[in-house]
């Protein structure tokens, strides 16, 4: 009795155990190697079409390459930064002077009078003339002390008046020249800035364009790759109704065997 009991109880834990199976750790190995074959051996399997509508894309971008290469450039953004300078530095210069320029105004006012200053000096030579004459009339000598202070007096005037309006064009350009100065620089900087601009701008889209036409290429390559791929699989060994069946039998003889030993 007790080795058929034991005998059971043994069948009982070895199919338990059986059906569990042996544990082990599942893993996938995954690899894949992609063979691209050459561009030149692809091209020469395409059509008279799309031969052309390549050399056709690729004259356009040599092209247009050429064209950029013409425009703005390195000198452009060289003299934008100059530019950029040039303007800060006369800015500063203008801080210093408190915003007026009085030698510019003066040197403006005295070529702008000099046709007038020309033509008073002239006048001056006409009216001596005159005095000459007067004074022959007056029976009197070209060096009469009258005539001579009288002449000289209207000239003083004359010249005084010139001088005073000359004087106050030259204070008015004094403050007027020195903005205009500024918007002139500002307008010059922008310029060469925008030159410097469009020059990265220009290659910057060069380099794109030029992107994209090798990822074409790269990815034509790629979908007429060849690829081959294995993949390996490790999981759990053993268990189930096999793994139960044959604990089951494996327990029962051994709780047999104990039973006959212990009777």
């Amino acid at each position: 009795m007790l080795g058929a009991a034991l005998s059971a109880v043994g069948a009982i834990m070895g199919g338990a155990a059986g059906s569990e199976g042996e544990r082990s750790r599942s893993t996938t190995n995954t690899s894949s190697v992609v063979r691209l074959r050459d561009i030149e051996s692809l091209n020469r399997g395409r059509s008279a079409l799309e031969a052309e509508g390549d050399k056709s894309t690729m004259d356009f971008f040599q092209s247009l390459k050429s064209l950029l290469q013409a425009g703005p450039g390195e000198a452009d953004v060289t003299a934008g930064t100059q530019g950029m300078r040039d303007y800060a530095s006369r800015l500063q210069q203008l801080l210093s002077q408190g915003g007026v320029d009085v030698a510019a105004g003066q040197q403006f006012a005295q070529n702008i009078f000099a046709p007038q200053q020309l033509g008073l000096q002239q006048s001056f030579q006409d009216q001596q003339v005159q005095a000459n004459r007067m004074a022959a009339r007056l029976g009197r000598t070209g060096n009469d002390p009258i005539l001579r202070n009288k002449l000289a007096q209207e000239q003083t005037r004359q010249q005084a008046m010139l001088n005073s309006q000359q004087g106050a064009f030259a204070a008015e350009q004094a403050y007027a020249l020195p903005q205009q100065q500024i918007n002139y620089a500002q307008a010059l900087a922008n310029t060469r800035m925008g030159l410097a601009s469009q020059a990265f701008q220009n290659r910057q889209n060069l380099m794109q364009l030029g992107q994209s036409l090798t990822q074409q290429e790269r990815q034509y390559r790629l979908q007429a790759a060849s690829q081959t791929g294995q993949t390996q699989f490790g999981g759990t060994v053993g268990g189930g109704w096999a793994g139960a069946l044959t604990g089951a039998m494996g327990g029962a003889t051994a709780g047999a065997k104990t039973g006959m030993a212990l009777g």
